[in-house]
């Protein structure tokens, strides 16, 4: 066994005071900047409405009472403490209180990614125990650009941060077990692995991604176990991983996420999740990496510096860690929400070979070595003492991007009036891009709330939330529309002419769409259909403005809403405006 496998001490920073301040300023202003992260965020709507059920009202749903196409159906709201807490944080603070909430977790993320980054580095060389700060950081850095799309207001944040601490008690506990002399010594390091049951008893009600974990678990259960048996067979010494212990500890974590309100239904609900082919095909996240755009590369170069690290280092690799790390890489080819995972902690198990292979490409084999380890210079630039200077340059770089991110957001996407924070959260969640304008129409106008609505998948959340009282056709909840529902949504927004017999065989009575939703072009062109409201004359274009949003709303001709379609189209400025109304008219 290498000295580097040995080595259980926790790794100290050669840095000066200043150098320290500048790094640590550099890593939480940047994390703070990866929250400034402009995307939908159709699950937050619908999530704050349960979050408000559940900490106003003390309940736990179990059926859904949102839509009127799948009232009754069973409904497992698993993230159910995540949207109590969103709740809690609105309540106090508006959206700028869930974006402060986000900012939160990210910090803690960033700073425990680094941490054990920082640690893995000081096991590449000797250097006294000492970590590399600026290879952590940059890895930070890097591991931070290719999953910030991911850093939204969304329950998966708890289960980045508790995969980490999942792998730093397992890598603590294999390194301290392997090194310990005596039974007694190896039960001690082995006693550590009990931490982990509270953290997923609250794991599992805040995120399914608990899931990740337990199979964390047994993967290094089953690759320790093979690991030992393997150099039983061949007559070596045990390596002394505590695969045992760990097996058992999988099997008691397995308990732990039963402790929920719904127990076993969590892994069905998961099982029906990733088995219907409907749901991976629609739902953009489930989908594999596009690597023809920017995710896609940035997801390819992070991958290939993984792989180079492997090829280059020339520490020995733990075979249970490599084998962890192929796995993260399937993984994050087959689904592209799995792509963080993969960063953060595959880049953990690798961070130690990503720093030899860096000192190895610098300094070729120039350096002295001691007992297999090179013998790096403190103050080079990858090692424990990097200069003043690189530190300002670090903190210089990253706090420079995060300024600049931050203020092109403010800039382009964020409403002009209020407090920074909350212009921050609304840019940050595109409040601007969802039908809130045609929300207040409906209730200006007192639409019968006997109506039924149409309304697209991705806008069903906020409706949701901006109308309690009044159901929706479809929402970003897709396992409650599992089934012929789910693909009736996705006929109709492929453009095709089915969307009448959707409509007619479930008797809906007016439609809210987007401009710029393909099929919008049908509801145009049938006469059947009266175009009542749009708030926005720009059609041909997606303006990078805060209120960015182009909606229609459309109610079926019918003598009952003849007076409703009446004053509507006298009420709606818009369409009062004979230049602009000829310009929608034109479409059909």
């Amino acid at each position: 066994m290498t000295t580097e496998e040995k080595s259980t001490s926790a790794p100290t920073i050669g840095l000066s005071p200043v150098a320290f301040v500048l790094i640590a300023l550099a890593l939480l202003v940047y994390s703070a900047a990866l929250c400034v992260n402009p995307a939908r965020a159709n699950d937050l709507f619908w999530q704050l409405r349960t979050g408000q059920l559940i900490a106003v009202q003390h309940i736990i749903p179990h059926q859904d009472t949102y839509s009127w196409t799948r009232t009754g159906t069973s409904w497992v709201a698993h993230e159910w403490l995540a949207f109590a807490l969103f709740w809690i944080c609105y309540a106090k603070l508006g959206f700028g209180g869930i974006w402060l909430m986000t900012v939160a977790i990210t910090i803690a993320i960033m700073v425990v990614f680094y941490t054990l980054v920082l640690k893995e580095t000081s096991r590449a060389s000797v250097s006294g125990g000492k970590g590399a700060p600026a290879t952590a950081l940059l890895l930070t850095a890097f591991a931070a650009v290719v999953a910030g799309a991911f850093f939204q207001p969304r329950p998966h944040l708890f289960t980045y941060l508790f995969c980490l601490l999942t792998l730093a008690v397992l890598m603590k506990v294999r390194r301290e077990s392997a090194s310990a002399v005596g039974q007694d010594a190896k039960r001690r390091s082995e006693r550590a692995l009990w931490l982990l049951f509270p953290v997923f008893v609250l794991w599992a009600n805040l995120h399914a991604g608990v899931i990740i974990g337990l199979g964390l678990l047994a993967a290094f259960a089953i690759g320790d176990a093979a690991v030992e048996f393997v150099r039983a067979r061949g007559g070596l010494e045990p390596a002394g991983y505590p695969w045992r212990a760990v097996a058992l500890s999988t099997g008691a974590c397995f308990v732990a996420t039963l402790m929920t309100p719904y127990g076993i239904q969590e892994y069905q609900n998961f099982a029906a999740t990733v088995s219907n082919s409907t749901v991976l095909d629609v739902v953009a996240e489930w989908a594999s990496p596009n690597f023809h755009d920017a995710f896609g590369k940035l997801f390819e170069a992070y991958a290939l510096l993984i792989v180079a690290a492997a090829f280059l280092t020339k520490l020995r690799h733990d075979p249970t860690e490599l084998a962890v790390t192929v796995v993260l890489v399937h993984e994050a080819l087959i689904g592209s929400r799995n792509v963080p995972i993969f960063v953060f902690l595959g880049t953990v198990l690798m961070g130690r070979h990503i720093q030899s292979s860096l000192i190895r490409l610098l300094n070729g084999n120039r350096l002295p070595e001691e007992n297999g380890l090179v013998v790096l210079p403190p103050d080079s630039l990858f090692g424990p003492s990097p200069s003043i200077i690189v530190a300002m340059a670090l903190f210089v770089v990253l706090g420079m991007a995060a300024m600049l991110r931050t203020a092109e957001t403010l800039k382009q996407v964020a409403p002009a009036e209020g407090s920074t924070i909350n212009r921050l959260a609304l840019a940050s969640i595109q409040y601007g891009d969802y039908p809130s304008a045609a929300v207040d129409f409906i209730e200006r106008e007192r639409f019968p709330t006997k109506m039924r609505m149409y309304n697209t998948y991705d806008d069903g959340g906020f409706l949701i939330w901006r109308m309690p009282e009044r159901p929706v056709f479809a929402d970003s909840r897709a396992d409650v529309y599992f089934g012929p529902n789910f693909a009736e949504v996705r006929k109709v927004t492929q453009g095709t002419l089915a969307w009448r017999d959707v409509m007619d065989q479930h008797g809906v009575d007016f439609i809210v769409s987007p401009v710029s939703e393909a099929q919008s072009r049908g509801y145009l062109a049938a006469p059947d259909w009266a175009l009542v409201y749009v708030d926005s004359p720009d059609i041909d274009k997606h303006k990078s403005t805060y209120e960015s949003n182009n909606t229609f709303i459309f109610v079926r001709r019918t003598a009952e809403y003849a007076p409703l379609i009446s004053r509507c189209r006298h009420d709606c400025p818009e369409l009062t405006h004979m230049q602009s109304y000829s310009q929608y008219l034109s479409l059909r």
